[in-house]
C-alpha cells in the first residue's frame, strides 16, 4: 500500500469499507428524507415538522465526521505535496513520516478533549428531540480516534520502506 502523496489507496478493507459505506449512505438518507418530509409539510399543510432541523443536522455532523475518517483512509484528502514531490525520496519519506506523526499526536489530542467535550454534554438534552447532545458530540473522539490509528498506520508504512 502507498502512502506517498497523489497516490491513490484501497478503499477500507472489506467488511470495514461496507458498514462505513452504508452508515454514510444511510446518514444522508435520513438527511434528505427529513429536510424533504420538513419542505413538504412546510408547504402543502403548513405545518413544520420541528424535529426535522435537529435530526438533519445530527446526521451531518456524523456524516461530515464519518466521511472524513472515511476519506483519510482513502488517501482522498487534499494534500499540497509540491515541495514533498520534488525532494528525493528518502527525505520526502522522512517529512511524510513526520507529518503522520505530527498528525497522529494532533487527533489524539482532540479525541481527548472531544471525550471531554461528550462527558459533559452528556446530561444535557437537545432542543427539540429527546436526545443528550452528548450522544451527538460522541463521533467526534470516535472519528480523532479512527484518523490517530490511520496515520499511525501511513507512518508505519512509511518507515517500513518501499514495498
Amino acid at each position: 500500500m502507498n502512502v506517498l502523496p497523489g497516490k491513490r489507496k484501497k478503499p477500507l478493507p472489506g467488511r470495514a469499507a461496507g458498514w462505513a459505506d452504508n452508515l454514510l449512505f444511510g446518514l444522508f438518507t435520513v438527511m434528505i428524507f427529513s429536510v424533504t418530509a420538513n419542505m413538504v409539510s412546510r408547504l402543502v399543510f403548513h405545518r413544520p415538522i420541528i424535529q426535522s432541523d435537529e435530526v438533519s443536522r445530527y446526521s451531518f455532523i456524523w456524516l461530515c465526521f464519518i466521511g472524513s475518517a472515511s476519506a483519510l483512509h482513502g488517501g482522498e484528502h487534499i494534500g499540497v505535496d509540491l515541495v514533498v514531490k520534488r525532494l528525493p525520496e528518502k527525505m520526502g519519506r522522512s517529512i511524510l513520516a513526520l507529518t503522520n506523526l505530527a498528525m497522529a499526536g494532533l487527533t489524539a489530542l482532540f479525541a481527548c478533549y472531544g471525550f471531554a467535550m461528550a462527558l459533559r454534554a452528556l446530561g444535557q438534552m437537545s432542543s427539540v428531540t429527546p436526545i443528550p447532545y452528548g450522544y451527538v458530540i460522541l463521533i467526534m473522539p470516535a472519528s480523532f480516534i479512527a484518523m490517530s490509528l490511520i496515520f499511525l498506520r501511513n507512518l508505519t508504512l512509511l518507515l517500513r520502506g518501499p514495498e
